[in-house]
């Protein structure tokens, strides 16, 4: 009986969806990561953390808004991200298609990627507020703008270098083809592109994320201009006169949770969908 019990294969046990089981298993280490993160930065604070945790709640029903809050700031880093993209795209594909273009933007273009973001942050706010005011209208705006400045350089680049990795052999056959103008471009140049507009997309909503902090809570002139979102929440439990690290805590997660759904529902199975359009090396 063992003999015949040993030549039986043996059967894996398959789940019937295994990204989301794989999801499930990260979102839940990533919790209990945050959570013991956070207990030991309460026990500081509060010899009875997880006590700590109901009366920072209680002292700040706002933590309830927080996926509203989630909503307004992805809401900006979309719109932020959508303008970067409307112009890079175009001006990429330009750019790296001409070389008298490329030798005249290009030093301008690394002037401006090598400038610290948080350098042009000052200028932004000067201009976007004198001219349009204090008012709900120039917040917006303002926090708009300084999203695109941590934005749109890694989309430029990454498209810049998606066009010029173009092998020359599928340039030669489009040639040979006679593929011109608007046909060139949408059947050689824009699929060619697709895995570097994702990898800067992808670059582009971290460094929107990195600048959302600074760009929704601006303080200029002694006075503070705030929109709603998870930037400003942030700011506003940590520049308080009592911080609570559970609050804190349960912000800086929404973040982290808004990343990994991202990640997870979007970027992935774009990924995914791009490798078709990968130039293999023969």
């Amino acid at each position: 009986a063992s003999r015949l019990l040993s030549h039986v294969p043996y059967r894996r046990r398959h789940f019937p969806h295994p990204r989301i089981f794989q999801f499930s298993v990260y979102t839940l280490f990533f919790i209990i990561a945050m959570v013991a993160l956070a207990y030991f930065v309460a026990t500081s604070f509060n010899s009875l953390p997880l006590l700590g945790l109901l009366h920072a709640i209680s002292l700040h029903p706002e933590v309830y808004q927080l996926p509203l809050f989630a909503l307004y700031s992805s809401a900006r880093i979309l719109v932020a991200y959508l303008i970067a993209l409307s112009w890079t795209l175009v001006a990429g594909i330009a750019v790296a298609r001409s070389k008298r273009l490329s030798e005249v933007f290009m030093p301008v273009f690394d002037i401006g990627q090598s400038t610290p973001a948080l350098a042009l942050f000052p200028f932004i706010v000067i201009i976007v507020i004198s001219v349009l005011g204090g008012g709900e209208l120039s917040v917006e705006v303002a926090s708009i703008l300084l999203l695109l400045t941590g934005t749109q350089w890694y989309l430029f680049f990454n498209i810049v270098g998606a066009v010029k990795s173009i092998p020359g052999n599928v340039l030669e056959a489009s040639r040979a083809f006679d593929l011109r103008g608007r046909q060139f471009y949408t059947t050689v140049v824009l699929p060619a592109i697709i895995p570097g507009v994702l990898l800067g997309s992808i670059q582009a909503w971290g460094g929107a994320w990195n600048a959302l902090i600074v760009s929704e809570y601006i303080n200029y002139g002694g006075k503070v201009y705030s929109v709603m979102g998870l930037g400003s929440f942030l700011n506003t439990a940590t520049l308080s006169p009592s911080p609570e690290p559970w609050v804190i805590t349960l912000a800086v997660s929404s973040m982290s949770i808004i990343v990994l759904l991202m990640n997870y529902l979007v970027w992935r199975p774009l990924f995914n969908y791009a490798e078709r359009f990968k130039f293999e090396n023969v």
